[in-house]
């Protein structure tokens, strides 16, 4: 039988995964107990309000847990060339993260991660 020598061969006898897999009960996740107290069939508390941004068109704010999110829509504004107007219409997301969101603070400019995210929400 003729041998691909771009493959790469793997060994003759394996060792199985199970062999990997930690021994002891206390690396199992223990859904009985939560860190906030919760039990398992229970839902984090939720808080919604509308209207929280009053420059915007339309606005609102999200509490769940320690989550807290804040989203405002603003437009339609003008296009700055005559040659990138278009009757479908662009949406674009800014995302920024409170300066005391973070272990480390952040300052007034969009970050490489900030700006990462606002490219995959909007």
């Amino acid at each position: 039988m003729p041998v691909d020598s771009r493959r790469i061969v793997g060994p003759e006898t394996s060792v199985p995964y199970t062999a990997y897999q930690a021994k002891s009960d206390k690396d199992k996740l223990d859904l009985a107990n939560r860190s906030e107290g919760r039990a398992v069939d229970s839902h984090r508390k939720i808080f919604l309000s509308t209207g929280v941004i009053s420059q915007a068109k339309g606005s609102a704010y999200i509490e769940q847990g320690r989550t807290k999110v804040m989203v405002g829509v603003f437009g339609p504004r003008e296009v700055q060339r005559r040659s990138d107007f278009s009757m479908a219409g662009v949406l674009t997301a800014e995302l920024k993260f409170a300066p005391f969101a973070c272990t480390t603070r952040r300052g007034q400019q969009a970050d490489r991660e900030e700006q990462e995210l606002g490219m995959v929400v909007g």
